[in-house]
C-alpha cells in the first residue's frame, strides 16, 4: 500500500534511480529531503527512471498522527509511514492544509489514523531554517543562549563587563530544529562589540565544547553545531569553535 496519495498541484519531478523496487505514492527520504514516487516502478528494477519522484510541489494525503493543525509544520516518520507534528527525528515534508476531508477549510486531523493533506514543501537544515531565515540577535548580558538564536546564525554581543554565555540543553537545541537528525550541523558567529576590554566566555552548557571559549573585545567566533544524537533523552551536541585572534 502507498504511504501517501497524490491529490493536485504541480509536483517539481526529478530522475530517481530506486535501490529497490518502489510503488507509486512511496516516500523515498534521501538525506533530509523526503520525495514521493509518481512512476510505480517494480519493471524496471534500479534503473534510473526520469522524472520519477517528485522534490517539492503538489498536494498529497495520507495518514496523520494524532492531532495536526492547519497551517502547522507537517514532519514525516518514516519508520511508522505517516504524518506527524513532531520533528525530532522526522524530516520537514510541507505545511498542513486540511484535513481530514480534502476542502481546505476547517481543523486538520484530529485523531491518529486520520486523513491529513499536507503542500510538499521541504525543508532541511541548510535549506530552510538554517540557511533561509537568518537573523541577528543580542546578548550583551550573562545568559543561557537559545536555540533560535543560535540558529539565526549572528549573535551580537556589546559587554559592559565580563559575561558568561552558555550553550542551550541538547533537548532544547535538538527540539528546535525541524526534522532533527544525526549529521545535522549548522554555523554561527558570536562577535564581541563591547567598548571596553570586556571578554565574553563560553560555557558548554549542555554542549560538547570543542575549541577556545574567550572571546575578547573586537573579536569574533565562529561555532559548528553539529547533532550527533536526537533519541528522546539523549539528545547530544557538538560545538566546534574557532576564536579570531
Amino acid at each position: 500500500m502507498a504511504d501517501t496519495f497524490y491529490l493536485s498541484g504541480k509536483p517539481v519531478m526529478v530522475p530517481y534511480t530506486p535501490a529497490a523496487a518502489k510503488a507509486a505514492g512511496e516516500v523515498v527520504v534521501i538525506g533530509a529531503t523526503p520525495f514521493v514516487v509518481h512512476v510505480q516502478n517494480p519493471p524496471f528494477g534500479t534503473t534510473t527512471i526520469r522524472d520519477a519522484v517528485a522534490a517539492r510541489g503538489g498536494i498529497y494525503g495520507g495518514v496523520a498522527d494524532g492531532v495536526m493543525a492547519v497551517g502547522g509544520d507537517a514532519f514525516w516518520d518514516d519508520t511508522n509511514n505517516k504524518f506527524t507534528a513532531t520533528s525530532v527525528g522526522n524530516t520537514h515534508f510541507g505545511t498542513v492544509v486540511s484535513g481530514p476531508t480534502a476542502d481546505l477549510v476547517g481543523a486538520g486531523p484530529t485523531t491518529d489514523g486520520d486523513t491529513v493533506y499536507v503542500i510538499h514543501e521541504p525543508r532541511g537544515v541548510g535549506t530552510g531554517l538554517a540557511a533561509g531565515k537568518k537573523s541577528e540577535a543580542t546578548a550583551s548580558t550573562t545568559a543561557t543562549l537559545t536555540a533560535a538564536q543560535l540558529l539565526g546564525g549572528f549573535i551580537n554581543s556589546a559587554p559592559a563587563g565580563a559575561i558568561n554565555l552558555t550553550l542551550p540543553t541538547a533537548a532544547l537545541m535538538v527540539a528546535g530544529i525541524p526534522g532533527a537528525k544525526v549529521g545535522d550541523s549548522f554555523d554561527v558567529s558570536i562577535e564581541n562589540t563591547s567598548g571596553g576590554a570586556n571578554a565574553i566566555t563560553l560555557v558548554a552548557g549542555g554542549a560538547t565544547l570543542r575549541g577556545g571559549t574567550s572571546i575578547a573585545q573586537n573579536k569574533a567566533a565562529l561555532l559548528r553545531v553539529l547533532i550527533t544524537n536526537v533519541t528522546a533523552a539523549a539528545e547530544a551536541y557538538t560545538v566546534h569553535s574557532i576564536i579570531g585572534a
